[in-house]
C-alpha cells in the first residue's frame, strides 16, 4: 500500500513467472471519515486487462 496523501493511496500486487507478469492489480482507494474506499481497480482477473469502476456502495462497472 502506497500512500499519496492524507485521505488517498494505492495499491498493487504483480505477479511474475519467467521474466513476464502474468498477473496484476493496481487499485485506487480515497478515505471518507476514516474509512478507506476502493475507487477504481486496473486488472487482470478475468484473464484480460480491464477496469472496475466503482461507487461507494460498492457497486462496479466494469470497463474495458
Amino acid at each position: 500500500i502506497i500512500r499519496i496523501g492524507h485521505s488517498d493511496r494505492y495499491r498493487h500486487l504483480h505477479i511474475v513467472e519467467r521474466g513476464k507478469i502474468v498477473f496484476f492489480r493496481v487499485q485506487y482507494e480515497t478515505k471518507i471519515d476514516d474509512k478507506w474506499y476502493p475507487v477504481v481497480r486496473y486488472d487482470t482477473a478475468h484473464g484480460f486487462v480491464h477496469r472496475d469502476l466503482m461507487n461507494i456502495k460498492g457497486d462496479i462497472k466494469i470497463a474495458m
